[in-house]
């Protein structure tokens, strides 16, 4: 498996995490939660802004970009 592959992979594991995170947290109306919606948007937003382009045009910035996105 190439680096682009698996670095694919763990991108689509992490945005289906924060998905099911976001909608747990929409759930919940305390304004703590709101912090946390606006973060996790923020960072769907982010990983769907770098892989925009489609995979195959993913530059070694955008991946870079990807790699922190996944550590957070």
């Amino acid at each position: 498996m190439n680096h682009t592959a698996e670095l694919k992979d763990r991108v689509i594991a992490k945005q289906k995490y924060l998905e099911a995170r976001l909608a747990t947290l929409r759930a919940d109306s305390r304004s703590a939660a709101n912090t946390e919606i606006n973060k996790i948007e923020h960072q769907i937003s982010e990983i769907k802004d770098q892989i925009g382009d489609g995979w195959d045009k993913l530059t070694e910035r955008g991946a870079a970009r990807l790699n922190e996105i996944l550590k957070n």
